[in-house]
């Protein structure tokens, strides 16, 4: 048996059937709310529902009011000064700017493979996500190893190396770094 029950608005008694309530007075607590419309939902089994129309409470952001203005602009000049600070980046003689010259170039043999890892598939032109479907590996772990947060084992290495279609001798350099972080 459905009580038919609907949230109403802040502040506002609720209205229950008698029988439910049981002679229990009940309030609704001060929450911002908003209506819902009725909708159909695709669960994720793929099946189409209907969802009746309700009430559910407002988004956070509705509940900031002003102070997310305040914040958002606060940020936005603190990411101006700081890209103030930043020295001009270097560009070739023809004045185009390449991705080559403006990245650091990483220390640590982890953060070398990391890089020439993640070097070859963006001059490959494919996503993590494809390189992922290339390869077998998952896209986190795909992830994982092009930042720097796990060393991949010697069969992911060669994989993954064969996926990006590196040459014999950029393979041999990652090999080289792999058993130096080992």
């Amino acid at each position: 048996m459905r009580l038919g029950f609907v949230a109403p608005p802040t502040g506002e008694t609720p209205s229950f059937p008698t029988s439910a309530c049981q002679g229990k007075s009940l309030t609704y607590p001060s929450v911002p709310r908003v209506k819902v419309r009725e909708h159909l939902r695709r669960l994720s089994s793929g099946r189409v529902t209907k969802v009746r129309a309700h009430w559910r409470n407002a988004p956070a952001t509705a509940k900031g009011g002003a102070a997310g203005v305040v914040l958002a602009a606060a940020v936005a000049v603190w990411i101006g000064f700081s890209l103030a600070d930043d020295p001009p980046t270097p560009s070739s003689p023809d004045g185009v700017t390449t991705a080559s010259t403006t990245s650091a170039q990483p220390s640590t043999p982890a953060t070398q493979l990391a890089h020439a890892l993640r070097s070859g598939r963006t001059r490959l032109g494919i996503s993590t996500r494809e390189a992922a479907r290339r390869s077998g590996l998952s896209r986190a772990r795909v992830s994982e190893i092009e930042r720097g947060v796990e060393s991949p084992t010697a069969p992911e290495l060669d994989t993954l190396s064969r996926v990006y279609e590196l040459t014999m001798d950029e393979w041999a350099t990652l090999v080289t770094m792999r058993q130096e972080i080992s």
